[in-house]
């Protein structure tokens, strides 16, 4: 299962407050799968089958199934330029 740092999960509250997003609204951060294989993030409502993660009782992150797999042996995490990063765990 993917391993997300607890600053990512605090930055992603953020981010949702600056999007106007209110604690409680059924939007999040949900990462997509572009045709070419890229991942990125979208404003989205998860989906049934997504797993989720929570900062502070809101879902910020969603993940689905089908990037579940790609992200099992992962660590999403902020590295020391403030850029996000999945790396493979170690």
């Amino acid at each position: 299962m993917l391993t997300v740092s607890e600053t990512v999960l605090k930055q992603f509250d953020s981010a949702l407050e600056r999007a106007g997003e209110p604690g409680g609204g059924e939007r999040c951060l949900r990462m997509v799968r572009s045709d070419d294989a890229n991942l990125s993030l979208a404003l989205e409502v998860p989906e049934p089958g997504d797993t989720t993660w929570e900062y502070e009782g809101r879902t910020v992150l969603a993940v689905p199934e089908n990037c579940a797999g790609f992200c099992s042996d992962k660590t999403l995490d902020i590295d020391d330029q403030g850029r996000l990063v999945l790396s493979q765990r170690a």
